[in-house]
């Protein structure tokens, strides 16, 4: 049982005003459940622990602002300098030597950084802190040495990677690199699923069979994921951001995070596949790239249509065995730049889904705003006249053709 016992204001020294149990250290005031006639609340949250081992444990005070965590009324850690950890919430890690059988006292204190609050989240995190990585990865390379092909999955939780937070690092978190690295050197048949929601560095890309990018995918994600793997489903999505070598190559390596507390958006426009570009960088993923259980062949694209209202249609094959979907991708480049422009950007794509040897026709539509630029002195997008490249590929690293038209 838990006891969280309500504060009005900022801190402790008033009178308590409510007080309310749970089952477990997690509550949430919001809304609804929020009280009524409260601008402000400080909440203190107090429970028993029975260690069930003996030995170093890592002990967690979330809150959604300032959360402290005391053990036997010595203090143990607080969330100022943590991580973000989903909902709002942030975390902040301290470490302990517990007892088994023994019972420890915890106490964790809330208290909002401002006046005019709105939400309240609480929670407190225990565990053994024993460093397993080391023995999970050799468990695996065993594991993989006598299989026949090895599946590996790794990726990211709210913990290293959620909204309201920044990442340090586009590493993957917790040494997973290293586990991929031990398992391909161990079964050179090892196909790896990314489970993040953001660009990672995938040194070893090169050298597994294949990779799945699932993202987040929800509860149905394992299900999904199968299919995907057995073939039953074709793997038809194309990436909607570029992936780096090097976390030097990102376009905002040089102003993130900034100084003083301030981000300066210095990359203007030339962000993701446009900042790689106008500096000449190769990606390790290009935007736009994805894969196929089939293939395809391309025919010329022609345009239709006259000023900036056009039609650019591809002919496409599918060669292979079985159906599946090719994604055309159209880029426009503008010849001469009235101010700095990327040098392409994308202008629309389209999707055919063939059967095995079945042709079609890709057609990707395009109007003035494909063509446009933002004009600060009017606040509007406008069309400069000149001529335009129409650059015709499967990503932002693989331009097939490219078509010139005058506007």
């Amino acid at each position: 049982g838990v006891t969280f016992e309500l504060f009005d204001g900022i801190g402790f020294d008033g009178e308590v005003f409510d007080t309310v149990s749970r089952d477990r250290p997690f509550n949430i005031w919001f809304g609804d459940s929020w009280p009524t006639g409260r601008q402000t609340m400080s909440v203190r949250a107090t429970f028993r622990y029975t260690a069930s081992s003996t030995g170093r444990h890592r002990l967690c005070a979330l809150g959604f602002a300032h959360a402290e965590l005391f053990v036997d009324d010595e203090f143990v850690c607080d969330n100022s300098d943590g991580f973000s950890a989903g909902l709002g919430l942030h975390g902040g890690d301290g470490y302990l030597d517990l007892e088994e059988g023994r019972t420890y006292d915890l106490r964790l204190e809330h208290r909002p950084r401002e006046t005019g609050q709105w939400l309240c989240l609480v929670d407190v995190g225990i565990e053994p802190a024993v460093d397993t990585r080391e023995a999970g990865i050799t468990e695996a390379v065993e594991l993989a040495a006598r299989a026949d092909t090895a599946v590996v999955v790794v990726g990211s939780t709210s913990e290293w990677e959620s909204e309201g937070g920044d990442r340090e690092s586009i590493d993957l978190p917790n040494g997973q690199n290293e586990l991929v690295e031990r398992v391909v050197a161990a079964n050179p048949n090892t196909v790896v699923v990314l489970n993040c929601g953001a660009p990672m560095n995938l040194p070893w890309l090169d050298d597994v069979k294949a990779t799945l990018l699932a993202w987040y995918p929800g509860q149905e994600g394992g299900d999904a994921i199968a299919d995907v793997l057995l073939g039953d489903v074709e793997p038809s999505g194309r990436m909607p951001t570029t992936w780096a070598v090097d976390e030097r190559d990102t376009p905002s390596f040089l102003n993130y995070p900034g100084e003083a507390g301030t981000v300066r958006y210095g990359e203007g426009v030339f962000v993701g596949y446009r900042g790689f570009d106008a500096r000449g960088v190769q990606p390790r993923i290009p935007f736009g790239h994805g894969g196929s259980y089939t293939s395809f062949e391309w025919g010329p694209p022609t345009v239709s249509g006259s000023g900036t209202d056009l039609a650019v249609d591809v002919p496409v094959t599918n060669t292979g065995g079985r159906a599946g979907a090719e994604v055309v991708q159209v880029y426009v480049a503008a010849d001469e730049h009235v101010v700095p422009r990327p040098e392409k950007e994308l202008a629309g794509f389209a999707k055919a889904e063939l059967e095995p040897g079945e042709s079609g026709v890709a057609r990707v539509t395009l109007r003035a705003r494909a063509f446009a630029r933002w004009d600060p002195a009017s606040s509007d997008w406008t069309v400069d006249a000149g001529g335009y490249r129409l650059l015709v590929g499967a990503s932002a690293g693989d331009i097939r053709a490219a078509v010139a038209v005058e506007i």
